[in-house]
């Protein structure tokens, strides 16, 4: 195991209560080499943050990882907990599925059946979970979201892939979850409507003090989160950031933020920043995680904070 993942990760976080979900110096390989290294990552109660980064950087592999939806034929090293509980790996959160974990899939159509009516579906959804089915508020919900009352007798197939999207947030906000893992939930959406979503969002767990893990390559759209944001490259996590979007820690975050295409050059020893760094002569290791005021990142020689361009 290398270095870092035999070194605890910068402790940010309050140390009285464990989090909800806690993940640790965590590999996933497969055949032909590894997908994720080395990853730390906390969420808190009450906290609603993102993973960010370009297409093709391993978050929606992570989001399975976390839910225990890797497939066999996938090696996971690494301590996945909740709660402080250790959780066995690849299964994941099995039990937790639903009421205390609840997830909302890139593809909302996974979600439904396409021979049920949306509210026989919501309704047999939440009986599964021991929740009682409260139609006004789905109604409620629904004209936030811009979704006429009649969207409650259609089938799914009669939405199109915005509309259930947006119904499947419904979907996700009628569980008892204290976690919601919300993978790409916006990417159908125009920028009116996704604001609706994250308003929709921001209220519930305003009142219900759940949190979320927002996955999002829209960045602009993470900014108006509160955080902490994670930035995630090629399988790598580069740094988690309160204020990223004011400042980010890393430079590849930095060039990335400002509209780059942030893509290091190959490098046989070392970051894979190296090539382009200032301090190179001086990166010749793969860096380890460093500690800053609100994060981490993992940087020997962390960029000053500057906000992106708009």
């Amino acid at each position: 195991m290398s270095r870092s993942s035999q070194d605890s990760p910068p402790s940010v976080f309050p140390l009285s209560d464990p989090p909800l979900l806690e993940i640790r110096g965590l590999h996933l390989r497969k055949e032909g080499g590894p997908l994720l290294r080395d990853l730390w990552l906390k969420v808190l109660a009450c906290e609603g943050g993102s993973l960010v980064g370009p297409s093709g950087a391993g978050k929606s592999l992570l989001a399975d990882l976390i839910l225990g939806f890797i497939p066999s034929g996938f090696q996971v090293e690494g301590t996945l907990l909740w709660r402080g509980e250790k959780l066995p790996l690849p299964q994941g959160p099995l039990p937790l599925r639903g009421r205390q974990i609840s997830y909302l899939p890139q593809t909302p159509e996974e979600c439904f059946d396409p021979c049920q009516t949306v509210e026989r579906h919501l309704r047999e959804f939440t009986a599964a979970l021991g929740v009682a089915f409260d139609r006004q508020k789905t109604l409620q919900a629904l004209r936030l979201l811009d979704l006429p009352d009649r969207t409650l007798s259609r089938y799914p197939f009669e939405l199109s892939s915005g509309m259930l999207q947006r119904v499947a947030l419904v979907r996700t906000l009628s569980t008892p979850a204290q976690l919601l893992v919300l993978d790409e939930p916006t990417s159908s959406q125009d920028e009116e409507r996704s604001s609706l979503m994250l308003k929709l969002l921001l209220r519930e767990q305003k009142i219900r003090r759940f949190s979320f893990l927002m996955i999002t390559h829209k960045w602009r759209e993470a900014s108006s989160l509160s955080g902490p944001h994670r930035v995630m490259r090629k399988g790598e996590l580069l740094e988690e950031n309160r204020a990223l979007f004011q400042g980010a820690f890393h430079p590849w975050s930095r060039e990335w933020l400002k509209g780059g295409s942030g893509e290091g050059e190959p490098s046989r020893e070392g970051c894979f920043w190296r090539e382009r760094c200032l301090q190179k002569e001086r990166c010749l290791e793969a860096p380890l995680r460093k500690e800053l005021p609100g994060g981490w990142v993992r940087c020997a020689y962390p960029c000053s904070q500057e906000p992106p361009a708009s």
